[in-house]
């Protein structure tokens, strides 16, 4: 499948690693996450010039990508270089960063290893770093010219990050309303992946700068960015996420948004496929969130300058409605 995103093409391929002539090509570069490396030794070893890179939130800083970009310049990278992320969505945000920012550009390869990445964090050519505290500050637009996806890496992912990727896929689910709603939920995870990746591609290709069409991405995030980034990331991407979509819909019933039968219907599919406890914060974060969460709100980019917040719509599906205070968002969200 080939998208062209902001005149440049991308292609998303769906291989086996192994069959990837690039991994043991000259002048190629390889961002691995450190777990990676643990878990498959065998292919780190086939790659020559590779950066171990310990993906955890704190480490997508500048900091850590002027080590990338030390590195390549000691290790001879040039422009027509190949800089290929293997890892989840982690490592292909700042190795895409970088790869933007090096010599004004090389060529990007991310080959996702988790579901996250797989399905959003690879797709639609954001890069990203955290800055000041706040998630994803500091980025740029810049696709990558190959995303391979081996669903094989599926097999190593813990039961956390397979819920992780499961909210990003729903997500997805809720907005297509169409072939993967009928699916989530279900075992099928390669047509859900490959329905996943189609949907979120062409409404890259459509805004690939997120100025219009392609904010309805952003559904549940921009909850998510305020209580990962004031809980110092101890709730992972995609939980956060799913707090969020659950709190979106409470939302926008309460704005009238949409009638209690859509809210029924979504609230369904998110409970069908996550507990009680994984949509809700405990009462000590909760607090956390009460008392720092309005400044990272204002911060986050998601929110923008008018405070815009995706939520449903049963005319349009979503829209994105402006004016909202943090502590219109805040009574949304559920504690235990």
């Amino acid at each position: 499948m080939k998208y062209l995103l902001a005149d440049k093409l991308t292609e998303v391929k769906f291989s086996s690693i192994d069959d990837l002539p690039i991994i043991e090509q000259d002048n190629s570069f390889f961002v691995v996450d450190n777990n990676i490396t643990r878990l498959y030794p065998d292919l780190c070893c086939k790659l020559q010039d590779q950066f171990q890179y310990p993906a955890i939130e704190e480490n997508k800083s500048l900091s850590y990508a002027e080590k990338l970009l030390t590195w390549l310049r000691s290790s001879g990278a040039n422009r027509e270089s190949n800089l290929i992320a293997i890892g989840g969505g982690i490592t292909s945000d700042i190795t895409a960063w970088v790869a933007a920012n090096y010599m004004r550009g090389c060529n990007l390869i991310i080959i996702p290893t988790t579901l996250v990445a797989m399905i959003d964090a690879a797709l639609g050519g954001k890069t990203a770093l955290n800055f000041a505290g706040s998630k994803n500050l500091i980025g740029t637009f810049y696709p990558a010219s190959q995303v391979v996806i081996d669903i094989n890496f599926l097999n190593t992912l813990s039961e956390d990050q397979m819920l992780a990727g499961k909210a990003e896929m729903i997500k997805t689910a809720l907005l297509q309303r169409g072939d993967l709603l009928k699916i989530a939920g279900s075992d099928q995870i390669y047509d859900m992946i490959k329905s996943a990746v189609k949907f979120k591609m062409e409404i890259c290709a459509r805004d690939p700068y997120d100025n219009n069409v392609r904010r309805s991405l952003n559904l549940g995030h921009t909850y998510a960015h305020v209580i990962e980034s004031a809980l110092n990331y101890k709730i992972n991407h995609g939980r956060a996420v799913a707090i969020g979509i659950a709190a979106a819909a409470e939302l926008s019933l309460i704005l009238n948004k949409i009638d209690s039968s859509r809210y029924q219907e979504i609230m369904e599919l998110m409970t069908q496929n996550f507990s009680d406890a994984y949509l809700t914060l405990n009462k000590q974060e909760y607090e956390i969130i009460r008392n720092t969460g309005e400044e990272y709100f204002k911060n986050d980019k998601k929110a923008g300058k008018a405070s815009r917040v995706v939520l449903f719509d049963n005319e349009k599906i979503t829209d994105i409605v402006e004016g909202l205070s943090w502590f219109d968002l805040l009574k949304t969200i559920k504690t235990y």
